[in-house]
């Protein structure tokens, strides 16, 4: 799982099976999603403690990168 979608989600995907983000940004993600491969999904826009509680459904995740905006909750 990764908070904050982006160049570093295109990165994972090549090296992982799956690869699940959040990101804050609409604009971002009107940019970011024609260029995901077929297991990279992204949540989102997503705010506040939405974004920060995102990661909660999925799990358990092998590994959680915190890249993202709403670093602080």
């Amino acid at each position: 799982f990764e908070y904050g979608a982006g160049w570093g989600t295109l990165h994972w995907a090549r090296r992982c099976a799956q690869i699940t983000s959040v990101e804050s940004s609409a604009p971002w993600l009107e940019r970011l999603r024609p260029l995901l491969p077929g297991n990279a999904t992204v949540l989102g826009p997503l705010q506040g403690l939405a974004y920060a509680d995102a990661a909660r459904p999925g799990g358990p995740w092998d590994m959680v990168i915190v890249d993202g905006d709403e670093r602080a909750l």
